[in-house]
């Protein structure tokens, strides 16, 4: 592959080229070889430093490119790769034997040379100022914090380049106006549509160019300016001057809220899931975290949706840094209130407790209103801390050693699940399942449980199943060490029947024949004798068509009756 010092002189700019040719005039290349298909060499810096540098030659069509890399402070394709390109071809490295049909060397170095003599006439203040203007300058973007609020805000800025090519400093554009009528010389073609959805956000044609990135048009603006290398960040005002830094594109990380260690305690801020700490997040939607030098998407977790990321950055802005003393009770409240799972739990020696087995807790409720009737609720006992059977969490409990999390026992919470279902319930048909139920078996209708999933209520589908229940396994349960609770009121709180009676009166009319009227059958009751005709003819008045003689066919003679008696207690 062939190239002329007319292929270097067109490749390069005609101030790189210059000086490159100048180098090569003062005999700084030092070597010259073709290694590996590129061409090597080693040229001579200022303050007695060298420069290595490899090139490769790209032939697109029938023009000639070149990637240079350096290890000097610019890098790609700098003054010294010039150079070696010049000494390389002088010396022949790049002759396949052909003809040379390229414009002659002494040619093309008068021709660069004049170039770049008249460039740096050009780069005089009396030399077309206006072309220096667009040359050394950019338009970029700079977040920096509002004075007073600390908000971040977007600028529109024009970028100073230095002499290396980098922006380190920068001038806020004030006159909004002025700019959208009259778009300033250095603003290229391919930043105008970034610029307009930037105009497009501002709320006021007039003063300075800035607004606060909100809202997902925002966090399409900030990604864009970040991929094309036009956005940085400033600590302040005066960090415009000469505190620039870069702001590069960055993955989408997932984070949220975390508590920050500081010399005076523990500050509520942003961090990684990983624990590095972020910056800044931006209130885009989705999310933007700045972190390290770089910008992108930060996902958060579900719970934070509860308020919105503005609202976010105020509860931040606000809240108070904690103590250590005060680590431990900050934590046991959090634990109970709602904002358990949002809000994070400050650093604390945790561990993990397993093996404890639970004990299972079976609540009943009788309800009135709407959704009147009984039910049941199914929870978990773990040492003192209770979960309902349906929630799928972690126990999590602060003590004096720290935060302890509590493993839940599955085999013990799904063995509960089998008991109930043996007793006559099956499992709540929720959308999700709840931990460690069994799967539903084919039972009768009248013997499965139908539950309220949205409360996590269980209920049995008839009066006598209840009744079924509560005399045949709730006492085989207890046996088995499980906690029963009834709410005051439950309407199937039985008391124990302690005898029968039946009692005859002596004082009968005689010859009168009507002994057996004088007949009493009762029940005692905590020691007080109860007689069952008042209680039976309650039963008759409040459903009569219990009674008619179809409705009494239908129904088994061992099957119970609820029956309230005169002082509230039920048998």
């Amino acid at each position: 592959m062939r190239y002329t010092p007319d292929d270097v002189r067109r490749c390069f700019d005609s101030g790189t080229y210059g000086r490159g040719a100048g180098y090569y005039r003062d005999k700084r290349v030092l070597e010259t070889a073709q290694q590996d298909g590129r061409i090597k060499g080693k040229v001579s810096g200022s303050s007695y430093s060298h420069y290595r540098q490899s090139i490769k030659l790209v032939e697109r069509g029938r023009t000639m490119q070149f990637e240079g890399d350096c290890d000097c402070p610019v890098g790609y394709n700098c003054k010294h790769v010039v150079a070696v390109l010049l000494a390389a071809f002088d010396a022949g490295l790049n002759s396949d034997g052909g003809a040379d049909d390229g414009l002659p060397y002494e040619m093309s170095s008068w021709l660069s040379q004049l170039d770049y003599e008249a460039e740096q006439a050009r780069r005089q203040p009396s030399a077309r100022p206006a072309a220096s203007k667009a040359a050394a300058h950019r338009l970029i973007y700079v977040l920096m914090p509002q004075a007073g609020s600390g908000h971040m805000r977007l600028h529109l800025c024009k970028g100073r380049i230095a002499a290396d090519g980098e922006i380190r400093s920068a001038t806020s554009i004030n006159d909004l106006q002025g700019f959208q009528q009259t778009p300033p010389a250095y603003v290229r073609a391919e930043e105008r549509t970034t610029a307009a959805i930037f105009l497009g956000l501002t709320r006021s044609a007039w003063g300075a160019a800035a607004m606060e990135p909100v809202g997902p048009t925002a966090a399409n603006l900030l990604r864009m300016v970040a991929e094309a290398g036009a956005l940085y960040l400033a600590a302040n005002s005066l960090g415009l001057n000469s505190g620039l830094l870069p702001l590069h594109a960055g993955p989408a990380r997932t984070g949220g809220l975390g508590w920050n260690a500081h010399a005076d305690g523990f500050e509520l801020g942003w961090a990684f899931d990983d624990g590095a700490v972020i910056d800044r997040v931006l209130p885009t939607s989705p999310p933007t975290y700045v972190a390290d030098q770089r910008i992108g998407q930060l996902d958060l977790p579900d719970a934070m949706k509860v308020l919105p990321m503005t609202q976010w950055l105020s509860v931040l802005a606000r809240a108070p840094t904690l103590s250590p003393e005060h680590v431990l009770p900050f934590a046991e409240e959090l634990l109970s209130s709602s904002m358990n799972g949002v809000l994070p739990l400050p650093r604390m020696n945790a561990t993990l407790r397993t093996g404890l087995r639970p004990t299972p807790v079976l609540t009943l409720h009788s309800a009135t209103g709407p959704a009147s009737g009984e039910f049941g609720l199914l929870a978990f006992d773990y040492d003192g801390l209770r979960v309902c059977a349906d929630e799928d969490r972690e126990l999590v409990r602060v003590g004096a050693g720290g935060i302890e999390t509590i493993a839940r026992h599955e085999q013990d919470e799904a063995a509960a699940w089998s008991t109930l279902r043996a007793a006559g319930f099956d499992k709540p048909a929720a959308p999700d399942a709840p931990r460690g139920a069994p799967p539903p078996a084919s039972e009768p209708a009248a013997q499965r449980l139908i539950p309220d999933a949205s409360r996590g209520e269980l209920r049995l589908a008839s009066e006598s199943a209840w009744l079924r229940f509560v005399v045949d396994a709730l006492p085989a349960l207890r046996e088995q060490g499980w906690q029963i609770e009834m709410s005051p009121g439950f309407r199937f709180d039985l008391s124990d029947i302690d005898d029968w009676y039946a009692r005859i009166d002596d004082n009968e009319e005689e010859g009168g024949g009507h002994a057996w009227l004088e007949l009493e059958l009762g029940i005692v009751v905590d020691g007080a004798a109860v007689p069952l005709l008042p209680v039976l003819l309650q039963l008759i008045r409040q459903a009569p068509r219990d009674f008619e003689p179809a409705a009494l066919d239908a129904r088994g003679d061992d099957e119970a009756l609820l029956a309230a008696l005169p002082g509230g207690a039920r048998v």
